[in-house]
């Protein structure tokens, strides 16, 4: 009999909530779809599995209203939603697939919060990086994208000068930012806090 790994719990226990939560009030971060289901195997983007609560890693990072928060690879809003608990002046998200995108879109209008934002395009080629000092990732792509986006968030770094944030969930390719100078601020197994300042 194979044994059952408390991950695997742990991830049944978030589909339960996502299910609780688009039953009670129509917010949709349910399901995940592979990049090919999607379309967009080609831009080399992983796929879409809703995030985990990024509370706790948030709080250790102590953002202000002088902060904004970008999520590259946002699929349906999931950290955008959890990233509303604080103080950032803005709360964006980068998503290439269209059909992410468009419920993303749809959960940002129930959530109500205006500081909520979705741009429908590839994360590599989105050139407002200075606009925002905190950025959340959840293995959205393989490492070629991953090294275009860490020299992306170092580069808006040296242009703006700012503390910058990168919380990196399945930190894969964690030594792509630490290879341009961002320290670990925090880890839990995986699951990384980088920043520049």
């Amino acid at each position: 009999m194979k044994k059952l790994r408390p991950k695997f719990f742990k991830y049944q226990i978030k589909k339960l909530k996502l299910n609780l939560k688009y039953k009670l009030t129509k917010i949709d971060f349910r399901g995940y779809y592979s990049a090919n289901n999607l379309g967009i195997a080609e831009s080399g983007a992983t796929g879409y599995e809703p995030c985990y609560n990024i509370v706790k890693y948030l709080k250790k990072c102590k953002p202000t209203a002088n902060d904004s928060f970008l999520d590259l690879g946002s699929g349906k809003g999931c950290a955008q939603y959890y990233a509303r608990k604080f103080a950032f002046s803005k709360i964006d998200g980068v998503e290439l697939s269209k059909q992410l995108y468009d419920v993303s879109v749809q959960n940002a209008q129930i959530i109500g919060d205006q500081r909520i934002h979705m741009f429908n395009e590839d994360f590599v080629k989105f050139d407002k990086y200075n606009d925002y000092n905190f950025f959340f990732l959840y293995n959205p792509c393989f490492e070629n994208a991953m090294q275009a986006v860490a020299k992306k968030i170092r580069a808006s770094f040296d242009a703006t000068k700012k503390r910058t944030v990168v919380i990196y969930n399945t930190a894969k390719f964690k030594d792509l930012f630490l290879n341009l100078g961002f320290k670990v601020l925090y880890n839990h197994k995986n699951d990384y806090i980088l920043e520049l300042k």
